[in-house]
């Protein structure tokens, strides 16, 4: 039994069942969505909004894609520790999207308990990495909650994150378009 699932029992209780019916429908309905699909318009109703945060359902939307190579990839972090680091293998959620020039929705699920700090990049090779050559990125790259572009912010300020929020690609100047 899934999580949601398992919370609309417990919840139901007697007397609920009509509730509970709606729910679990509603459940079924966001689990048989195609992965790949596209993001959805923002979230107004309630009861949406409560499912996709209890299945730790996030839509990103990425904007200033410079290019339609590659891919463009979503991490998430629900930890201080790992956010400072970065570290992909404490991430609790990564989604991928092909990269197209302009937007792209990427739509992830996070296995933490939110709220999520979020690092997105442009990985234009498709090698599953964010290219450092000499240590500076050369891939564009983001974090949620950022003040300046470049910078991580603090984790709190970072974790801001729901079931949606949008973030801005920044390009580091390429030394050889001088």
């Amino acid at each position: 039994m899934s999580r949601l699932a398992l919370i609309v029992v417990l919840l139901a209780g007697p007397g609920m069942a009509a509730a509970a019916d709606d729910l679990l429908d509603l459940y079924q309905a966001v689990e048989s969505a195609p992965a790949a699909s596209p993001a959805p318009a923002p979230v107004h109703d309630p009861r949406a909004r409560a499912v996709l945060e209890a299945l730790a359902i996030v839509t990103v939307r990425i904007d200033g894609v410079r290019s339609a190579r590659g891919s463009v990839r979503v991490l998430a972090f629900d930890d201080a520790d790992t956010w400072r680091t970065l570290d992909p293998a404490g991430a609790v959620g990564f989604g991928s999207a092909a990269a197209r020039e302009g937007t792209v929705d990427v739509a992830l699920r996070a296995d933490g308990t939110g709220p999520y700090a979020l690092f997105a990049f442009h990985d234009e090779n498709d090698d599953e990495t964010l290219d450092r050559p000499g240590g500076r990125p050369r891939e564009g790259y983001a974090f949620s909650g950022a003040i300046e572009p470049f910078l991580p912010p603090p984790f709190p300020r970072a974790a801001e994150v729901g079931v949606e929020r949008g973030v801005r690609l920044h390009y580091p100047p390429d030394p050889r378009r001088r």
